[in-house]
């Protein structure tokens, strides 16, 4: 007799289990594109301020700026656009990248020592 009660008992409980295994899926999903979104605009940063530290002062700037929107392209970023501050000082160059993503607000900043030998005089 107690056979009889639970049968199709699993069938139930796959129906009330699926929508918390696709949700857990999805938000795992969102976690990961966020992950990987910081991770590029870092990688970002780092290549503008790299670019920037090579050139000289007056091309610092838009070198940074190039940079950045390249490896953002790269990458195929859901950061549309990015702001980009670059500051000098008499030694270093700082670069920081904040994007606007879908689940909030991503931001990096490098920082490179000026290189004096390859024109970042």
């Amino acid at each position: 007799m107690k056979a009889q009660r639970s049968r199709g008992s699993v069938s139930v409980d796959m129906v009330l289990m699926t929508p918390v295994l696709m949700a857990m899926t999805v938000f795992a999903m969102n976690v990961g594109r966020g992950a990987d979104t910081s991770a590029v605009i870092r990688v970002a940063a780092d290549h503008g301020a790299r670019a920037a530290s090579m050139v000289a002062r007056p091309s610092m700037v838009s070198a940074a700026y190039s940079a950045v929107t390249q490896t953002l392209t790269a990458s195929q970023s859901v950061c549309d656009t990015p702001n980009i501050a670059v500051t000098a000082t008499s030694t270093t160059v700082t670069v920081e990248v904040t994007c606007r993503i879908p689940t909030g607000v991503a931001r990096a900043v490098s920082v490179e020592v000026i290189d004096t030998y390859r024109g970042g005089s």
